[in-house]
């Protein structure tokens, strides 16, 4: 598991903690809000599980708006090699 300060140009701060849970085969991103005192997050079992999911479910599951799912399942895909960004449909 590591901390992640991201910041993927939409004017946002992304204080997230992402990785494999030691001793686990679950993987684990959580978004870290109000200055690292809280959140919201996401678990699965292995990384092929995430492969038919789109933003709008980690949006539903988080409980977070549709651009930080957006940005934050792009965020998933630039650091293993998923499907979770978008759709062709969502673009334009």
């Amino acid at each position: 598991m590591r901390r992640y300060y991201y910041e993927p140009g939409n004017g946002t701060r992304y204080d997230l903690l992402y990785g494999k849970l030691e001793g686990s085969m679950r993987y684990v991103i959580a978004w870290m809000h109000d200055g690292g005192s809280g959140g919201s997050c996401l678990r699965w079992q292995h990384w092929d599980d995430l492969r038919s999911y789109h933003w709008s479910y980690i949006a539903e599951k988080m409980r977070i708006r549709e651009a930080d799912a957006r940005a934050i399942a792009k965020f998933m895909e630039s650091h293993h090699a998923t499907r979770v960004a978008e759709n062709k449909e969502d673009e334009g």
